[in-house]
């Protein structure tokens, strides 16, 4: 029989979606009031790969990820998601939202990220919360599985993310401190 062990540290992840006339920065402090400083911020992506977010949030949307400096533990994905909704709320706007973030975490093997949506591929988390597994690292680089959103997907997405990794290879050796 196999004993359980608790999985060692993550490094906390986040998509952020704008507007382009959003002031990003604006939502990256509020993001880290809540899970600490972020250790790297991406390019900024032009957000063409969908229109799904569009009637809500408007056109030209800006997608940026972001790299949280402080290692953290996996199991608290779940309540990152409900504290990352609760920050899109509170910028809303005419009942529209500003920004959109969803959370995640990578570790040495994977990208997972946070969704209140359902899918064949999502696992389950309680609160109405799923993990969906988004890249996986193979040979040397982060790949994307059949299900991976097409911005996960691109080319700059995949460079952020080994970036992220390599910036992270010491935090993944140390012990996690709270939540």
């Amino acid at each position: 029989m196999g004993a359980a062990r608790e999985k060692g540290p993550v490094a906390r992840v986040a998509a952020l979606l704008c507007a382009a006339g959003e002031d990003p920065q604006l939502f990256l402090d509020a993001l880290a009031g809540l899970w600490g400083a972020p250790g790297l911020v991406g390019a900024p992506i032009q957000f063409g790969f969908t229109d799904f977010y569009e009637n809500e949030m408007g056109p030209d949307l800006v997608r940026r990820f972001v790299l949280f400096r402080d290692p953290a533990p996996a199991d608290g994905l779940r309540d990152w998601k409900i504290e990352a909704n609760a920050l899109e709320g509170r910028f809303a706007s005419g009942g529209r939202r500003r920004l959109n973030a969803d959370p995640g975490y990578l570790d040495p093997g994977a990208v997972v990220v946070a969704s209140v949506k359902d899918a064949a591929s999502r696992v389950y988390l309680g609160k109405g919360i799923y993990a969906q597994p988004m890249l996986r690292f193979e040979a040397g680089s982060f790949r994307a599985w059949p299900w991976t959103y097409p911005d996960y997907a691109s080319p700059e997405a995949i460079r952020f993310f080994n970036a992220a990794r390599a910036a992270c290879r010491d935090m993944f050796r140390q012990p996690v401190r709270g939540r």
